[in-house]
């Protein structure tokens, strides 16, 4: 695990971000291991279409929607996690995962997930951080 910018939407990146965490697997077993897993970001009408209409009391203009890639997939007990993304040879924080939406719990790892757009709240970052970076 290494340092990585934050992303402020001006760079161009790639749909496709990778997460890492400790959090459980499909089969609800904790990891030992980092594990990393890749997701794309998909439009929000894509989002609220896949899942009960409920779930669009949680998306808004500073919320993104990502689903897994390649079979891979995230669950609970990953939130706080960061989406980085890699543009031109470095590593941006690109969204921090808030929110998996399953009416059971055991489900979730098939959910999209809802992540925390940094972007959004750069202006809040730099007021409380930036004398410390």
């Amino acid at each position: 695990v290494q340092p990585a910018c934050i992303w402020s939407g001006e760079e161009s990146t790639s749909k496709v971000g990778t997460i890492a965490g400790w959090g459980y697997d499909v089969t609800g077993k904790h990891h030992k291991e980092l594990t990393t897993i890749e997701m794309i970001e998909v439009d929000q009408n894509s989002c609220l279409r896949s899942h009960d209409p409920s779930y669009s009391a949680y998306i808004s203009d500073k919320i993104y929607c990502a689903k897994h890639v390649n079979g891979t997939s995230n669950c609970h007990k990953d939130s706080g996690g960061g989406m980085m993304v890699r543009v031109k040879n470095k590593w941006y924080l690109r969204g921090v995962l808030s929110f998996y939406y399953s009416p059971e719990l055991q489900h979730a790892c098939q959910s999209h997930a809802l992540f925390t757009d940094v972007a959004k709240h750069l202006p809040w970052i730099k007021q409380h951080v930036y004398d410390y970076v």
